[in-house]
C-alpha cells in the first residue's frame, strides 16, 4: 500500500483499494517473478566477483555472466563480443555516440534527428561544443525521417547515423530498413535506441539494419540499472573510444564491476520478451484500439500523435483539445499514465515542440500504453474510466 509519507502525495482510495492500471509502460515496468527469481541467488549465495579468476566464487559468477552473454547474442544474431553491458540505454547510448566520434577524430560529424531521447541530442551538443559537426534531420509530421533526407545527408562525410528505433513519447516506428541500407552504402555505422523496442517489435526487424543498438532492461520487465551497447565489429566495424575506464572488463570498452544479478535478469527479460512479442503486440493493438475508440466518441477534436500503422503497438499518445494532461490524471486518477517521457517530466517535451506544437499544446499531452501485466479484463476496466474521466457518452 502506498502512504503519503512514500509518494509525498495522498494516494485516492480507489487506487489503494487496487482499483488501479498501470499504463505508464513506456516509462518503466515492474520486474516478472520469472526475471526475479533467475536473479534472486545471484544477489546471495553466489555472489562472487566475474572478475576474480582465483577462485570458486569468482568462476561461478563469470559462468552465470558469459552465460547470459550468450544468451542475448542468441537472441539478437550476433557475436558475444560485440555485447557490452551498461547501466542501461542512456549510458549505451553515450557509449555508442561518444566513443564512435571520438574514435573517428575531433571535428567528426553526426548526423541525428531533433526527436531523438534527450541522452541522444545532450551528447549532440556536447560534440558541437566540443567542436565537432552535428547535422539535424527533418522529421515529417508523424515524427518519421524521410529516407531521402537522409540521403542528403549522407553526401557529405560523417562518422555516425544515429536515429531512435521507436521513439518513446509517439511512438512512430523509424525506417530502419531504409535508412539502414543507405548508411552502409556510404560506409557510415548506423545506431539506433532501441529501448522501447524488447516486447513490442521483434528484435529480427531491427537489428539486421545497424551497427550499434541501444537496450534496456526495465523497458521490458527487467531490472532498472542494466543495459546493453550492441557494436558490430563488421558491416561496418565500429570503433569505441571507452567512457568508463577504469578496468579491463568488456573488453575494456566499459571499466567496473559488471553486476551479474542485473545481467541475467537483462537476459531472462529480453528473452521473455522475444517469446511473447507476436501475442503481446496482437493484445497490445486490441487494447488501444478500443480505448482510442473512447477518446474519439468523448473528444471529437483531439489530436493524435504519431505514425497511425508504424508505430509501437499499445501505444497511444494525443493532445487533449481542452484541458491539460493534469486535469485529466484528476479526472481518472485510477490510470497511472504520463504526459511524455520520464526523464523529462515537468518540462514541455521536445518531441511535440520539433513536430511544431506549442508549449501549451505539449502541456496537453497524454500518452498510454498497455503492457502485459495487465490481464484480459483490464482494457475494458481502463476504457470506462476513461469514458468516465473524458465525460464521453456511453458506448453500449
Amino acid at each position: 500500500m502506498l502512504s503519503k509519507a512514500m509518494t509525498g502525495r495522498t494516494v485516492d482510495n480507489r487506487i489503494v483499494r487496487g482499483r488501479a492500471w498501470y499504463l505508464d509502460v513506456h516509462a518503466t515496468t515492474p520486474v516478472a517473478e520469472e526475471v526475479l527469481a533467475a536473479m534472486w541467488p545471484w544477489f546471495s549465495e553466489r555472489f562472487g566477483n566475474p572478475a576474480s579468476a582465483g577462485h570458486a566464487w569468482g568462476w561461478e559468477a563469470r559462468g552465470a555472466l558469459e552465460g547470459a552473454r550468450d544468451q542475448l547474442a542468441g537472441l539478437l544474431g550476433i557475436e558475444p563480443g560485440e555485447l557490452v553491458f551498461t547501466s542501461g540505454a542512456t549510458e549505451a547510448n553515450h557509449l555508442a555516440l561518444m566513443g564512435v566520434l571520438e574514435a573517428a577524430g575531433a571535428g567528426s560529424r553526426l548526423v541525428c534527428q531533433p526527436t531523438e531521447h534527450a541522452s541522444v541530442l545532450e551528447v549532440a551538443r556536447r560534440w558541437g561544443r566540443q567542436g565537432g559537426r552535428v547535422t539535424l534531420l527533418p522529421v515529417d509530421g508523424d515524427g518519421m525521417v524521410p529516407p531521402e533526407a537522409l540521403e542528403d545527408a549522407l553526401r557529405e562525410p560523417a562518422a555516425l547515423v544515429s536515429v531512435m528505433a521507436a521513439n518513446n513519447e509517439i511512438g512512430t516506428l523509424q525506417p530502419l530498413p531504409e535508412l539502414g541500407a543507405l548508411c552502409r552504402a556510404a560506409g557510415v555505422p548506423l545506431h539506433a535506441d532501441g529501448a522501447q523496442v524488447p516486447g513490442r517489435v521483434p528484435l529480427g526487424q531491427v537489428v539486421p539494419h545497424v551497427a550499434l543498438l541501444s537496450l534496456s532492461a526495465h523497458k521490458a520487465y527487467g531490472p532498472k540499472g542494466v543495459g546493453l551497447l550492441m557494436a558490430r565489429r563488421r558491416s561496418p566495424r565500429v570503433r569505441l573510444e571507452p567512457q568508463v575506464p577504469g578496468g579491463g572488463q568488456e573488453g575494456r570498452r566499459r571499466g567496473g564491476t559488471v553486476p551479474v544479478p542485473l545481467v541475467v535478469g537483462l537476459a531472462a527479460a529480453l528473452a521473455r520478451a522475444e517469446a511473447s512479442v507476436a501475442a503481446w503486440s496482437e493484445r497490445a493493438r486490441d487494447a488501444a484500439a478500443g480505448w482510442r475508440r473512447v477518446v474519439d466518441d468523448a473528444l471529437p477534436d483531439v489530436r493524435w500523435l504519431g505514425h497511425a500503422e508504424r508505430r509501437l503497438p499499445g501505444h497511444l499518445a494525443f493532445v487533449l483539445p481542452d484541458r491539460t494532461a493534469t486535469d485529466m490524471m484528476r479526472a481518472c486518477p485510477e490510470l497511472g499514465f504520463s504526459s511524455g517521457a520520464a526523464c523529462q517530466s515537468g518540462a514541455p517535451s521536445h518531441v511535440l515542440l520539433a513536430l511544431g506544437f506549442t508549449a501549451a499544446e505539449a502541456g496537453r499531452m497524454v500518452r498510454l500504453g498497455w503492457g502485459p501485466h495487465l490481464d484480459e479484463k483490464d482494457p475494458g476496466h481502463v476504457a470506462g474510466v476513461l469514458e468516465r474521466g473524458l465525460g464521453g457518452r456511453s458506448l453500449a
